[in-house]
Formats: structure tokens, C-alpha cells, sequence
């Protein structure tokens, strides 16, 4: 190699930025030197090494995402989500009334997809009765309990999607009146802690059932189940925007869903306090709310965890007057 442009190596090496004749010459000096110290030469590919690497120009640094991590029994990270916040809500939102086309569907369609998603479920029974005992500790047994009875409230609404119809009225002026079950729209979902699977299937599947599209905020404590939902919700022809699952703190992300003025519904189910801020928060825009006011239920019981109470609180009445000669 010469020395001129071993020299040149050396300068760039060094970070010189002054292009002189003096200084050039130097360094031609330098590389001299190195030509005659053999000793120096395995330091060649190290030289022509820093070299490439200034010329390179630097990546820029990417912001790492808020994620929070989630561990089992014994200290050990078994998943992370996202903290989500107020724009991690407007996006969800904005998904929800893309997908507005899901009412417009069949019922039959939408029965068809329920029986999708809990066949679908069921043949993940085990693992996600794993994740139930990795998030929560309980026995395997009880776990098991949890994901079946999640499949079993599928096909139940499943099975309503096309049977919960309205009713005719006869009202004192010479008439009928239909009273026309229709789907709220937007609903916010703020699941409970207690059953992270089962919470999210009875209250997110007969909001689908009825036509609705749902933004939901899992469990806090244990939402990987619910994220874990979203390979099954998509091998089972869920369209995009139906469900949209926001991760984070519960009362924080409810009180942003409850003061969305597009947000048609909401849904909470946690402490007294938090019931109350969200019936405040939905005063403003005159929202529809259902909430808990921190009494417990029992999501096992086929009466206090499904039924028309669901239903009923996932749809509105349309009247239609029909008025009629002799």
C-alpha cells in the first residue's frame, strides 16, 4: 500500500478535518513509519475499519415504545403491552366507525362469525388456560373453567344474533307500533379484573352480536388474555375495526372513551369511584352508560354473566308508527 494513502487512512482515522500541504505531508510521514514496523500491519484492517465507519452516517435513534411488562408467580416476564393513551383511543374510535358496514350485515353473517371465533377458541383451550394460570396463579382446573365457559358464551350469542327482534305495540290511536331493536354504534368497554377472559368475551361478544363495533380496555392487572384474542378474532373473518383492544390503565382510558363525543355507549365495570367519574364524564355528552358501581359479579353464573341484560344494554328502540284506516 503507499504510503500517501496509508497516511490518508491514518488521517481519517484520527478524525483530522485540516487539509494542509504541511499537515499532508505529515501524515504521508506517519504512514512511512508504518510501512516499516511490521508489528503494526495486523492493525491495517482495524484502520480501514474506522475508516468505513466515518463515512457511514449515524441511524437515528427510534423512541422506544411505552410498554408495560406482566409476570407470573415466580418474577418471570411472560408478555408486555402498550400504555395506551388519549391518541391510542381517537385512533380506535376512528377504527370503530370504519366498520360501521358490520351492522349492515346479516344476522345470519354475523351468527356465522360468533360460531367462528368460539370454534376457534376452543381449539386453543389449553393454552389459553395456561396464559389464565400464568397471569393469575389459580389452578389449571379453574382456568379451564374460564375458557370453557367463554366458549359456551359464544355460541350463546352466537345463537341470539338473529332471535332478540322487537315487538309490535298497540298504542290507543288506531295503529301499530313496531319497536325496532338496533345496535347502539360505538360502545366503550372497560373490562373487570377478576376473570381477564371471561370478562372480555361476555361483554365484547354480545355487543358484536347486536351489530355494534367496541373499543375495549382489558383487564389492567391481566390483559394478555385478551390481546392473546386477537389471532383468534382474525382466523375467524372478524372485519378489521370491530374490535379495537386499547391497553392500559382502566380508569385513565375510560375517562378519555367517556368524554368522546363519538363514542355512542359506555360500558364500565370496576371500582365506585370510577363508576361515578364516567357517569360524570358522560353527562356532558349525553352518553348512554352502564356500570358496576364496584359491586362484584358473578361472571361464571349464566344469569349474572349473559342473558337479555346484555343484550338489552347493547341495543336501542326504534319506533315506528303505523297507523291504519277501518
Amino acid at each position: 500500500m503507499p504510503p500517501v494513502v496509508l497516511g490518508a487512512i491514518v488521517k481519517v482515522a484520527m478524525g483530522a478535518k485540516v487539509v494542509k500541504k504541511v499537515s499532508t505531508s505529515m501524515y504521508v510521514q506517519a504512514g512511512k513509519r508504518l510501512l516499516r514496523l511490521p508489528l503494526l500491519l495486523p492493525l491495517l484492517p482495524l484502520l480501514l475499519l474506522l475508516l468505513l465507519l466515518r463515512m457511514v452516517p449515524p441511524h437515528p435513534v427510534m423512541p422506544m415504545p411505552n410498554l408495560q411488562g406482566h409476570y407470573d408467580s415466580h418474577g418471570r416476564v411472560i408478555g408486555q403491552v402498550g400504555e395506551g393513551n388519549r391518541k391510542d383511543i381517537r385512533n380506535a374510535v376512528e377504527a370503530a366507525h370504519a366498520a360501521s358496514g358490520w351492522a349492515a350485515g346479516t344476522t345470519h353473517n354475523r351468527a356465522q362469525i360468533l360460531y367462528y371465533i368460539a370454534e376457534n377458541l376452543a381449539v386453543r383451550e389449553k393454552e389459553f388456560a395456561r396464559r389464565i394460570v400464568e397471569q393469575t396463579g389459580r389452578p389449571y382446573t379453574a382456568a379451564a373453567e374460564e375458557v370453557q365457559t367463554s366458549i359456551a358464551r359464544l355460541f350463546s350469542y352466537a345463537a341470539w344474533t338473529d332471535k332478540y327482534e322487537g315487538a309490535v305495540h298497540r298504542p290507543p290511536l288506531r295503529g301499530v307500533v313496531l319497536a325496532m331493536k338496533e345496535q347502539m354504534g360505538v360502545i366503550g368497554v372497560a373490562c373487570p379484573d377478576e376473570y381477564p377472559l371471561l370478562g372480555f368475551i361476555s361483554l365484547v361478544a354480545p355487543a358484536i352480536a347486536m351489530g355494534n363495533t367496541v373499543v375495549v380496555i382489558p383487564s389492567q392487572s391481566d390483559p394478555l388474555c385478551a390481546t392473546d384474542c386477537y389471532q383468534v378474532l382474525e382466523t375467524s373473518d372478524l372485519p378489521a375495526g370491530v374490535v379495537n383492544i386499547v391497553t392500559g390503565e382502566r380508569d385513565a382510558l375510560s375517562q378519555v372513551v367517556a368524554e368522546h363525543d363519538d363514542v355512542d355507549a359506555m360500558w364500565y365495570f370496576g371500582t365506585a369511584d370510577g363508576s361515578r367519574q364516567i357517569e360524570l364524564a358522560s353527562a356532558g355528552n349525553m352518553k348512554r352508560t352502564w356500570v358496576s358501581y364496584g359491586h362484584p359479579r358473578n361472571w361464571l353464573d349464566s344469569v349474572q354473566g349473559e342473558g337479555e341484560e346484555f343484550l338489552r344494554e347493547s341495543t336501542q328502540v326504534k319506533n315506528i308508527w303505523v297507523p291504519y284506516g277501518e
